[in-house]
């Protein structure tokens, strides 16, 4: 999965006329900002070409910058937030790419990127979109702000300087209302800890427990993130806010909007939002789909409520295991809890079910804050398929997914996978260690990619042969190409291709003084 992938799979849902606006905006119509120029598109005119001429001039993180600017800008916020999300989700599970972004941002941009901005985008749900509650959630008078990031104890917490306003915390999505200036900090905890205290087998977590301390100044308000959809029946006499104290715990009554709660008084203890057991209600959802590391396709497939904590804790179980994400739009709509979902596989032209294993056949939509579930999807001689979420006793699915060949890496069959499988035992992978020993320095110093492509374009096929020749840089076509090289064989053939092309690289590798 890479950031053009993940843009193509946004932009697609565009109209031909909301294209055509894109390319608009992109060029002549991005007042009082840097003009993408005219003649770069000129020889472009499809939605591929665009995309590759973007990346390429702006690199990926500018171009994923620009993508949602512009989408914002044709009043598309949901393609945007969703945009965002999907970019914010692979920067976080690919550590090639936080590198990559480090190195090639400046202190400028450092500076500007802690500036107060206007939120992003307004986040979306079909289901909740005309709720009375909206009007104050989706004010645009909430300035996104990026906190500091501290360590104490071993935990990361979050520190934040402001004057009087109206804040929205762009990594935890806590918002503060102040009347004058206040220093706080702030970090979120594990609901374990409260978990046994007594009143709290009644209630269900539905966003995360914070831990906020005023260091100086005094809140007008804080609006505690949830993951309840108003959409439904009325619910607020069934929420509470718990206060934790060194005495025990306490439960208050708070004024809900969309995706917070309000809470006039606040003092220093750590708070949370809490739902009474057995009220039927919508979760807004997040879909995480990882690609296994696998010798034959596994996915990983996530439907968890939309809470950072959770959507972290999937990341880290999966990043552990070098699996890679796939960047797909989520639900538009909230979910029912306590609903079974099954996850189908369907053809390309949806007309019949995928050669596929789904286990487990269904799972229970409910918060679990520690080792969230998923499905695993194993699909036996993938091409293009689509992964649809459905109800139990439902005959429509309530989310989709097509997964394209080019948003995960080459595969063999199924039947090809067992018998390599049976000869590795004997076979003698040296050159495959070395590559994956040597994966950094081989980015960083191979010095002529395209060579080595043409030797690999067989076994990777040529969607992935053009993806790495029009990868930018030749640091970001080798990255591509070691990515697409998921097996034994096919890193041994680099190798072989590295002896011939890089033979001195390789020798200084294989023999450093």
């Amino acid at each position: 999965m890479e950031v053009r992938t993940i843009i193509l799979d946004i932009l697609e849902d565009l109209t031909h006329h909301e294209f055509m606006e894109f390319r608009w905006h992109l060029t002549d119509g991005r007042k009082g900002k840097t003009k993408f120029p005219r003649s770069i598109l000129d020889h472009g005119h499809d939605l591929h070409e665009t995309v590759e001429r973007m990346i390429s001039y702006l690199n990926p993180d500018g171009a994923g910058k620009i993508t949602v600017d512009i989408l914002k800008m044709m009043s598309r916020d949901d393609l945007a937030w969703q945009l965002q999300m999907n970019l914010d989700h692979y920067m976080r599970s690919d550590p090639n790419y936080k590198l990559y972004k480090s190195k090639h941002t400046s202190e400028s941009d450092t500076a500007q990127s802690q500036e107060r901005c206007k939120p992003a985008v307004l986040r979306q749900c079909k289901t909740c979109a005309d709720a009375r509650e909206c009007d104050e959630q989706d004010s645009d008078e909430w300035e996104l702000i990026e906190p500091s990031v501290i360590s104490e104890d071993a935990q990361t917490k979050y520190r934040l300087e402001l004057t009087a306003g109206l804040y929205e915390c762009s990594t935890t999505g806590l918002r503060i209302e102040c009347s004058r200036e206040v220093q706080l900090k702030y970090h979120i905890c594990d609901w374990e800890c409260v978990a046994d205290f007594p009143g709290m087998e009644h209630f269900t977590p539905c966003g995360p427990l914070m831990d906020i301390a005023v260091i100086s100044g005094k809140l007008k308000a804080v609006y505690l993130p949830h993951f309840l959809c108003l959409g439904g029946s009325p619910i607020n006499d069934e929420v509470r806010v718990v206060h934790v104290e060194e005495s025990g715990i306490s439960f208050e009554k708070c004024t809900l909007t969309r995706f917070h709660a309000k809470l006039l008084n606040h003092y220093f203890s750590p708070k949370g939002v809490l739902l009474r057991i057995g009220f039927p209600v919508n979760y807004h959802c997040e879909t995480l789909i990882y690609e296994t590391q696998k010798s034959y396709l596994t996915l990983h497939v996530y439907l968890i409520p939309s809470e950072k904590k959770l959507i972290e804790a999937a990341e880290n179980n999966e990043i552990k295991s070098k699996s890679k994400l796939i960047s797909k739009p989520g639900p538009v709509s909230s979910l029912k809890t306590k609903t079974w979902y099954s996850l189908m596989t369907l053809d390309e032209n949806k007309q019949s079910a995928c050669n596929s294993e789904v286990q487990p056949k269904q799972l229970e939509l409910k918060y679990k804050h520690i080792n969230p579930d998923f499905y695993e999807v194993f699909v036996a001689d993938p091409n293009d398929f689509h992964l649809q979420l459905m109800p139990q006793h439902h005959s429509e699915g309530v989310w989709e997914a097509k997964i394209r060949q080019g948003d995960y890496s080459q595969r063999v069959s199924s039947a090809e996978a067992e018998a390599e499988q049976k000869q590795e035992g004997c076979i003698n992978y040296n050159g495959a260690e070395f590559v994956e020993k040597h994966r950094t320095e081989l980015i960083s110093r191979v010095s002529l990619v395209e060579p080595i492509a043409d030797d690999m374009r067989d076994l990777i096929k040529e969607e992935k042969y053009t993806i790495v020749l029009n990868s930018g840089t030749r640091q970001s076509q080798m990255r591509a190409l070691l990515d697409f090289l998921t097996t034994p064989k096919l890193k041994e053939k680099l190798y072989q291709s590295l002896l011939e092309h890089e033979h001195a690289l390789v020798n200084d590798l294989e023999n450093p003084e």
